[in-house]
């Protein structure tokens, strides 16, 4: 597990069965915030400017910087990106990096509105860590016999499916 965002590996290069694993391990440890005492400075348009450690205490869930690229990323977007990472600039916070320290007002930006890409990842990394809710932990809470009871009813579910997809037959569910 590299800690520097700029040097991870994108979360879709990894196998799809070990992507939650890898995913609720970066969770826990947390966005990478580097104890540094002063961060490099940049030439903007003839000032100097620098990522503000202060953003780490107002944006400690998801915010990270990457020594290695004098960038900031997003911890949740770089976990959760997809097709749709590219609106809000997301792909910005996932791989390429924000370095435009004079624009405070984009990491703001960036969070959005509540259904905004930022806060689905967010939201995704939330759900993914309440392994009380997921159908595994939830199945093995439940009794050897309503177990048997929802294999019968699956075994029954597949045999109906394979006898209608063998006949030609459509499927229409009724209630």
């Amino acid at each position: 597990m590299l800690l520097d965002p700029k040097k991870r590996i994108p979360i879709r290069d990894y196998h799809p069965d070990e992507r939650d694993e890898i995913r609720r391990a970066y969770i826990q440890r947390g966005p990478h915030q580097p104890r540094i005492r002063e961060f490099p400075q940049s030439d903007l348009f003839g000032l100097k400017r620098r990522f503000n450690r202060k953003w780490f205490k107002k944006y400690h869930d998801w915010l990270e910087y990457s020594v290695a690229e004098d960038a900031a990323y997003c911890l949740c977007c770089y976990l959760f990106q997809d097709e749709s990472i590219h609106q809000g600039g997301g792909e910005t916070f996932s791989s390429i990096g924000f370095r435009s320290w004079h624009k405070k007002k984009r990491l703001d930006t960036h969070i959005g509105k509540s259904n905004s890409v930022h806060n689905q990842a967010k939201k995704k990394c939330e759900d993914l860590m309440r392994q009380e809710q997921s159908i595994q932990a939830a199945f093995v809470k439940l009794s050897n016999q309503t177990k048997l009871e929802h294999k019968i009813r699956l075994k029954a579910s597949i045999e109906v499916a394979r006898l209608l997809l063998n006949q030609g037959l459509a499927f229409k569910w009724t209630s």
